[in-house]
């Protein structure tokens, strides 16, 4: 399920994790404990059938996408990491500092370590936690009130920074799926049973992505991406082949103000034919991040005010599928 609110709150708190500077060959300032706490208002819309707000619980047929939702909410974020004496490796405990304006929400657990002035590897784990994220039982239920169910997810990335000091960086992501009650397709009569075991959700999904930063000087960094995502699920009208291209820029204008843009594009191909629409699946998904942030403001130190704002819309040749989320948010961080 897509989700404004995942985009809006880890955007910010990607920014906020980078606003300070460290020596080369250094992971952080300074040994010890640090801590990160921010807290972001935003207001959000998103238009999926798989969003589980009660007002999209009802979809009168299958030709639509959803219904439209609006939201303000109030999110709070906090990172916990503890670097060593060495300045050269760091554990840490909280929401992910990379990929996050891309779309990454997550809590985990991890080290990184520097292996040369600017290589840096990283391994994460991100544990399975129960009752945070909703999808529908059967999403195919129509006329009548569909059923929530939970959705969890647990595993690791492994990142490798400025590989061989090179400005090439590559990530590898693996994660597996659950799905309480997986019950889509249960309310068409007229599907067999291995028809519906063509719709079952859960599985497995691989991810990498290689990143070179194709110019960088004291003020401005450029970083094109190319990705590509396997998903493994149960049901093969499910999985998918996905490719992705990406480009971030970051740019920094005097000692206070910090901007970036992140546009990405993706197209995704299903492995089989969906027998509830008796075609295969295709998807092309945009998206576009912008961001900026001010350091210190009112002369305060270890503090920011950061401005995001999020388009991003998935199209596709079923239109059950389509998915369309907007959001703009501004927070407060402070950190130790």
């Amino acid at each position: 399920m897509k989700n404004p609110w995942k985009h809006l709150s880890i955007g910010l708190f990607l920014v906020l994790c980078a606003q300070q500077a460290v020596a080369v060959g250094q992971i952080d300032k300074k040994a010890g404990w640090g801590i990160k706490l921010y807290l972001n208002v935003g207001y959000g819309s998103s238009r999926s059938q798989f969003d589980t707000d009660d007002d999209n619980a009802v979809t009168p047929d299958l030709e639509s996408s959803g219904e439209k939702i609006k939201d303000t909410k109030v999110f709070p974020l906090v990172r916990l990491d503890y670097t060593l004496s060495n300045l050269k490796t760091q554990f840490f405990l909280g929401q992910a500092r990379e990929n996050i304006v891309r779309g990454l929400f997550q809590l985990e657990a991890g080290v990184a370590h520097m292996l040369g002035e600017k290589e840096l590897l990283e391994v994460a784990y991100s544990p399975k936690i129960s009752g945070l994220s909703k999808t529908w039982e059967d999403p195919y239920v129509t006329g009548v009130a569909r059923e929530k169910t939970d959705f969890s997810a647990q595993g690791v990335r492994i990142r490798w920074r400025n590989a061989l000091d090179t400005p090439l960086t590559l990530r590898y992501g693996y994660a597996s799926s659950d799905i309480d009650d997986e019950l889509s397709g249960e309310s068409l009569v007229e599907l067999s049973q291995s028809q519906r075991s063509l719709l079952d959700r859960e599985g497995d999904y691989h991810r990498l992505t290689g990143e070179y930063a194709v110019f960088s000087n004291d003020t401005t960094k450029v970083t094109p991406l190319l990705s590509y995502t396997r998903g493994n699920t149960d049901g093969r009208a499910m999985g998918y082949d996905g490719y992705r291209i990406g480009l971030e820029t970051k740019h920094a204008i005097g000692k206070r103000h910090r901007t970036s843009l992140y546009f990405d594009y993706e197209h995704r191909r299903h492995l089989e034919s969906n027998p509830v629409f008796n075609e295969r699946q295709k998807d092309d998904e945009f998206g576009i991040t912008g961001t900026y942030s001010y350091l210190a403001p009112f002369g305060w130190k270890n503090t920011s005010i950061i401005v995001l704002a999020k388009y991003d819309r998935s199209t596709s040749n079923i239109n059950f599928y389509e998915i369309k989320n907007a959001g703009v948010s501004i927070g407060f961080g402070w950190e130790y």
